[in-house]
């Protein structure tokens, strides 16, 4: 059985209360899984043969990471229909109609109380669990869109409210006691959103609208990598260190940040930015973290990556170059508008973790760029764990881990052609200047 460290309310004692509680619960469910599988015992079962109350359960519940993924790819089959009954009130019901009939009828529900206590538990299975909570947040924005649009709701008015008010209860009353609710329960909820509980909800409507958020296209997945921060490392293969006029010795890695605006999507041309005669081309290998976390070791940092990238860290050198000179930060010769050329992501089980293989690039078909992934002073691994200490790494984080020698300058009607073997290539026309 495997366990996580147990939530942090509070410094616990080693043996005191709450660890014998945890002990207990642990064990119990320990006992059940064996005699009863996945689908053979509730919060109510457990709570009995550890000898706690069924809440003492639900707040020490440990987290089976087999049991919660089972869970969560049960639930993200699942269907619930949004109903479009032309009233805010028979909507609501209707969805809550729904939504009890989908805990009554997926098989091995009583699974799902596994979800709500591995949040509690597991760094990388709470964002699991919020992603499964923003996709049953969805259901409600078609219902408060059309709502708005009749006067029946306030246009500031949060779609999470509406899944807090009608759906969650209907779910946490399940999680607790294994069932489902009736008619005058879904009524009632449905009544305290249209009767004015709702205009007390918070909102969260923005003041301006925001560009949508950034995202990849994944090689053989429909969804999409969505990009959090990118990261880049300064001098990491020696024969580049030189041509910049460093010295190649290996020191640690140094880091800089590129917006995730800065991306340009698979496909998309380059325009020649603004401020600047001489921008450069500088191919990397991009390491796309898949799951979170603080102070990685470099034995497990790989566990951390979902694939990989490769990208084009476009530089103003002539801006790059001035700010190095006057001590100032490079944030205007690396990050700006189409300043990072990506192709679409490749999941390390296609291409595995890649340490060596050759990484170019060609300019107009002549060759400019040519080193090998082996040539890093620091490998991506290296790289992952030693970020990790300056920053808590997220999902959907990409770090681009340096360029080898050849870096030169390119002009609108470029064409460049990038590839490191085993993963991907990357194809970029540069256009003339857009502003």
């Amino acid at each position: 059985m495997t366990s996580s460290a147990p939530l942090r309310v509070g410094e616990q004692r080693p043996g005191g209360r709450a660890a014998r509680v945890r002990a207990a619960v642990l064990a119990a469910t320990t006992d059940l899984l064996d005699e009863h599988g996945y689908d053979g015992f509730t919060y109510d079962d457990v709570a009995r043969r550890a000898g706690v109350h069924k809440t003492t359960v639900y707040r020490r519940w440990p987290a089976k990471p087999e049991l919660v993924a089972d869970a969560l790819d049960l639930h993200s089959q699942t269907h619930v229909p949004i109903p479009d009954t032309g009233s805010l009130h028979d909507d609501l019901v209707a969805l809550g109609q729904s939504v009890t009939a989908n805990i009554s009828s997926v098989g091995g529900a009583r699974r799902s109380v596994s979800i709500v206590a591995a949040a509690a538990y597991s760094e990388e299975l709470a964002d699991a669990v919020h992603s499964f909570m923003r996709r049953r947040v969805a259901l409600a924005e078609p219902i408060v869109r059309r709502a708005v649009a009749r006067g029946e709701l306030p246009a500031n008015v949060d779609p999470s409210a509406i899944i807090e008010t009608v759906v969650g209860p209907l779910w946490f009353r399940f999680l607790l006691t294994g069932e489902t609710s009736d008619g005058d329960v879904v009524d009632a909820l449905a009544n305290l959103v249209e009767h004015g509980a709702v205009a007390d909800l918070p909102s969260r409507t923005p003041v301006i609208h925001a560009p949508a958020p950034v995202s990849l296209p994944i090689v053989g997945v429909v969804q999409r990598f969505p990009v959090h921060r990118v990261f880049c490392v300064g001098r990491n293969y020696a024969e580049h260190a030189i041509e910049m006029g460093h010295d190649p010795e290996r020191e640690p890695p140094f880091f800089f940040e590129k917006s995730p605006s800065c991306i340009v999507q698979p496909g998309d041309d380059f325009a020649y930015p603004p401020r600047t005669a001489d921008v450069h081309h500088e191919i990397e290998l991009v390491v796309a973290i898949g799951s979170g976390g603080a102070s990685l070791s470099g034995e497990n940092a790989l566990d951390h990556v979902y694939g990989y990238v490769v990208g084009l860290d476009m530089t103003r050198r002539d801006l790059q170059s001035a700010a190095k000179d006057a001590g100032r930060p490079w944030t205007v010769g690396k990050s700006f508008d189409g300043a990072a050329p990506m192709s679409a992501v490749v999941p390390a089980d296609n291409s595995g973790h890649p340490s060596s293989g050759a990484i170019a690039l060609d300019v107009n078909g002549r060759p400019c760029q040519r080193g090998d992934l082996a040539q890093m002073i620091w490998s991506p691994a290296e790289i992952v764990a030693e970020l990790s200490t300056y920053v808590r790494l997220a999902p959907g984080d990409l770090i681009m881990t340096g360029t080898p020698a050849g870096v030169g300058p390119v002009s609108p009607g470029d064409r460049l052609h990038g590839w490191i073997d085993g993963v991907a290539d990357v194809d970029v026309t540069v256009t003339e200047p857009t502003h």
